[in-house]
């Protein structure tokens, strides 16, 4: 984070004081100068595209939901129920710090289960420190910034990801969900099954706390034939920290990294596709651990490529959104077309 947020926002909001400005801190930035780190990355939307945002408090409620719903939709000359999901797509940047990203878009998607929902949480440049997000030249702290966007344009919500399921499952049996803590796997100390799961010492995780991200070995909860991604940020004591709240009796599937360059090509390539023309640009959310993952194999050049199939602007994340879900290791995004 090379930049003052306040600076930055009030020099947006001034260059296009005619527009609706939202923005926020990043990890890194995603762009037409590649997979970048300390720059400013940005996508804008001409007429007939309308939008309208909101400050929200990153622990929100459920009761919340149905207030944000109407404040976003009255601005657009809409009651929630109208808003119509071929045409209207909420963007949230919600602070990554907060640990409470799932509090946001689940209240949304209690009161609009039928908009698409994609995001990102703010960074820091993995200081982990403090995040920003900025609306009309406004900067806040601890904040997010709920977008509800009518591009007037072909669109189409996409989340891309390159796990690859196990045969394993395990059952959470204990957790602090609120601290995004699993404390017990199927009975067991979690450090304990995640060393088994690794083939390696218990001692080597207290050494290696961070190797499960390391070894790309993670957690998902499959929906259908679908996998929403919890990844294990670290180990702690007995504890593993996620990168998303885990409840207790949850049943997990263990995942390993696959392709992550193919799998970026390929999600991207099919998302492409669903428009019925030519893209006119992408809106992207890239989970950090992707990118931290692509400089470990050397492959940031060649990610970058996978992502590059049509204009693009985003960021690197400390987690993603989509649809109702907080997830992670993800790259979510909205594919547009053009007139």
């Amino acid at each position: 984070m090379n930049h003052d947020p306040g600076e930055v926002a009030r020099g947006v909001a001034a260059r296009w004081p005619d527009s609706l400005c939202v923005g926020c801190t990043t990890m890194g930035e995603i762009g037409p100068l590649g997979l970048t780190q300390g720059g400013i990355s940005a996508l804008a939307l001409p007429p007939p595209a309308r939008a309208a945002a909101v400050f929200a408090d990153s622990r929100v409620g459920f009761a919340d939901g149905e207030r944000l719903a109407e404040a976003l939709a009255g601005a657009l000359g809409h009651i929630p129920a109208a808003l119509d999901p071929e045409r209207h797509v909420l963007v949230t940047l919600t602070d990554g710090l907060s640990g409470a990203e799932e509090r946001l878009v689940a209240a949304l998607g209690l009161v609009l289960p039928r908009v698409q929902l994609i995001g990102g949480s703010a960074g820091d440049d993995f200081r982990m420190q403090r995040t920003w997000v900025h609306l009309n030249g406004e900067a806040r702290p601890g904040a997010a910034v709920v977008t509800l966007l009518e591009p007037g344009l072909p669109m189409s919500a996409f989340a891309v990801h390159h796990y690859q399921p196990g045969e394993r499952r395990v059952v959470v049996t204990a957790a602090e969900p609120s601290r995004r803590r699993v404390l017990e796997l199927d009975g067991w100390p979690a450090r304990e099954v995640m060393a088994e799961l690794l083939e390696v010492p218990v001692e080597t995780l207290a050494a290696h706390p961070e190797l499960p991200a390391e070894r790309e070995l993670a957690f998902a909860y499959a929906i259908g034939d679908d996998l929403f991604l919890r990844s294990v940020m670290h180990v702690d004591g007995d504890a593993l920290v996620m990168g998303g709240a885990v409840e207790e009796g949850v049943v997990l599937r263990v995942v390993h990294g696959g392709d992550l360059v193919e799998a970026t090509r390929a999600g991207v390539q099919e998302a492409l596709a669903r428009l019925p023309g030519a893209p006119g640009g992408m809106l992207l959310f890239s989970c950090g651990g992707r990118l931290r993952a692509a400089q470990r194999k050397k492959q940031v050049e060649a990610l970058y490529e996978a992502m590059a199939q049509a204009p693009m602007a985003g960021f690197s994340t400390y987690g993603e959104q989509f649809g109702p879900l907080q997830i992670n290791q993800t790259l979510t995004g909205l594919a547009i077309g053009r007139p």
